[in-house]
């Protein structure tokens, strides 16, 4: 666009009474000034229209490239990193299935997304067809698909053996359930059987316990040494180590004892021999041996031999020995009649217990 300024009027004479200069300046109107600034401003525009053009011209070819390329492989590389963050996600998720339903589910749906993740890799490769990292994504990615499929065979094993281990479990539960219902009447019966047999037991020990003198309780209990007692128990035989100079003794119940020192302090009375008495099988009446004293029948205890049961029967005691020199006094003062059947006396002396010689003891090793 263009303009002409309008030809400016010439003073032909100055003011009146004087002659015109011809080298004096020519001085502008008001109206000429303003034309001048528009016409300015109107070349400046135009010379900024200008400018602009050469701008986009310079710059519509790379933003032509990034609308067509940049921006497609921006958008593909962020869904691809949101498919491969998915697809590792995954991983867990799947290690954590409580069922194979819940496996195959999720299996199908990473191999589903491994699916995705691939084809964006190939349309990003199309692209970019030069580029050298392309190799590398698809690469790691089928490394991670790799990966998730052991971790799916992985816990394909798991939940086969956890249900397998789940049968085996509850077929051993119910094979329990029928050996019970089986066994039960066994073990009730063995049960009370070996329940009495405990009582019988128990009750004989403290027979055993009660037959004892007030002495050898009182050392018992001084010692401690109630738990190192066994009753109604053989020993089968003793042999010395020569090696360890240690006795290892057996008894038949099978317990096997190992000792520095064995006291064989019992002797023959710890069996009760009864006498061979003609016709003895065939007696009708209460017998024992004194040592097994039968407190039920005659009444009292060891502790106090008051035999008061014996008042209106006739007992009859075979022999003089130790025992009978102990239970005589006793059976004379409570039963109605006693029979003493002695066939040879025994022999009674002073027991002369004088104190003991300290010098004579001091000699003792």
């Amino acid at each position: 666009m263009s303009t002409a300024a309008p030809a400016l009027p010439q003073h032909v004479s100055g003011p009146s009474g004087s002659n015109p200069n011809p080298g004096s300046r020519r001085r502008l109107g008001v109206r000429a000034k303003l034309l001048l600034a528009f016409a300015g401003m109107a070349a400046m525009t135009v010379a900024a229209s200008a400018v602009g053009l050469m701008s986009f011209s310079a710059v519509e070819r790379p933003m032509a490239q990034i609308a067509d390329i940049s921006l497609p492989e921006m958008e593909l590389a962020t869904r691809l990193a949101g498919e491969s963050s998915r697809i590792a996600t995954a991983a867990p998720t799947l290690d954590g299935a409580e069922s194979q339903e819940e496996r195959e589910r999720i299996h199908a749906e990473t191999r589903e997304r491994s699916r995705a993740f691939l084809a964006l890799v190939d349309e990003l490769a199309a692209r970019r067809p030069q580029d050298p990292l392309l190799s590398e994504v698809r690469d790691t990615g089928n490394a991670l698909i790799a990966t998730l499929d052991r971790v799916n065979d992985g816990v394909t094993a798991r939940l086969s053996l956890r249900d397998r281990r789940e049968a085996a479990s509850a077929k051993l539960a119910q094979a329990y359930d029928s050996f019970l219902k089986t066994l039960a009447p066994l073990v009730e019966g063995a049960g009370q059987s070996l329940q009495d047999k405990g009582m019988a037991l128990d009750g004989g020990t403290d027979r055993d316990m009660g037959a004892l003198s007030d002495a050898v309780r009182s050392m018992i209990a001084l010692y401690d040494l109630r738990g190192g007692i066994t009753f109604n128990t053989r020993v089968v035989s003793t042999v010395l180590n020569e090696d360890t100079l240690r006795w290892t003794v057996s008894t038949d119940t099978g317990e096997v004892v190992t000792a520095r020192f064995v006291v064989m302090a019992l002797g023959p009375i710890n069996t009760p021999k009864v006498p061979r008495v003609q016709g003895l099988d065939d007696f009708e009446g209460k017998m024992f041996h004194t040592a097994r004293w039968d407190y039920e029948y005659t009444g009292g205890s060891q502790e106090a031999p008051v035999l008061d049961r014996l008042a209106d029967k006739r007992v009859a005691i075979v022999g003089t020995g130790a025992s009978a020199i102990q239970a005589v006094p006793f059976l004379g003062r409570y039963a109605e009649q006693l029979y003493v059947l002695q066939r040879t006396a025994s022999t009674v002396d002073e027991r002369h217990n004088t104190p003991t010689d300290p010098a004579w003891r001091a000699t003792l090793q």
